[in-house]
C-alpha cells in the first residue's frame, strides 16, 4: 500500500479538479461493507487523508465536512443514523435501514421493502421495522459518504455548523 499507484495518482487528480473547478468527494474503497484492510493499516492512506484535509482548507474543491474527513483518517466507529436519508431504488424498493446492510443480508435486516406494496409511507416504514428490527445505532464498517456524512452532521451539529461552507460541501449522497 505504501507505493500504491492509486494513491500516487490522487495528487494529480486533485490538481486537475482544482484547475478545472470540479468538486470531488472521497470514500474509502470497500470490500463488502468494510474498508479494505490494507487501507486500515496503511500509513500512506492516513497521509493522503491528511493531505485532503490540507487541500480542502487551502480552497481545493473537496466535498466532505472536516468531521467526515477526520473520521476517514481514523476509520473509527461513529453514531450512524442510516434512515436520516432513506434510499429508494427506481423500482420503489426502500433499502432498510441502508444499502450496505441490505447487500449483506445479515441478521440486522436490510431487505428491500417495495413501497408500491403499501398505501402509505408510514405503513411501509412500519413493515420494515417489524420485519427487520430497529436500525443500528453505531456503524463499525461503512464509511461511505452518503451515509456517514448526514449521520456525522446529526451527531456533531456544532462542528458542521462552524464549517465555512454551504451545504454542497457535505455531499450527503
Amino acid at each position: 500500500m505504501e507505493n500504491d499507484p492509486r494513491l500516487a495518482t490522487l495528487d494529480a487528480l486533485i490538481a486537475f479538479c482544482v484547475e478545472n473547478k470540479i468538486s470531488i468527494a472521497f470514500s474509502p474503497q470497500s470490500v463488502n461493507i468494510w474498508p479494505r484492510y490494507e487501507l486500515m493499516i496503511s500509513p500512506a492512506y492516513r497521509v493522503f487523508i491528511q493531505k485532503l484535509i490540507q487541500f480542502k482548507h487551502s480552497g481545493a474543491p473537496i466535498l466532505g465536512s472536516d468531521v467526515y474527513l477526520k473520521t476517514l483518517l481514523r476509520l473509527e466507529p461513529y453514531d450512524c443514523y442510516p434512515t436520516l436519508i432513506p434510499r429508494i431504488l427506481p423500482g420503489g424498493e426502500l433499502e432498510y435501514p441502508c444499502r450496505p446492510i441490505a447487500k449483506a443480508g445479515d441478521e440486522q435486516g436490510g431487505r428491500e421493502i417495495n413501497l408500491f406494496n403499501f398505501a402509505t409511507w408510514q405503513a411501509a416504514w412500519s413493515a420494515a421495522r417489524q420485519r427487520y428490527g430497529e436500525p443500528p445505532s453505531a456503524c463499525n464498517s461503512c464509511f461511505q459518504q452518503c451515509y456517514a456524512e448526514p449521520s456525522l452532521m446529526q451527531a456533531h451539529p456544532l462542528e458542521s455548523w462552524r464549517e465555512p461552507a454551504d451545504l454542497a460541501t457535505f455531499a450527503p449522497g
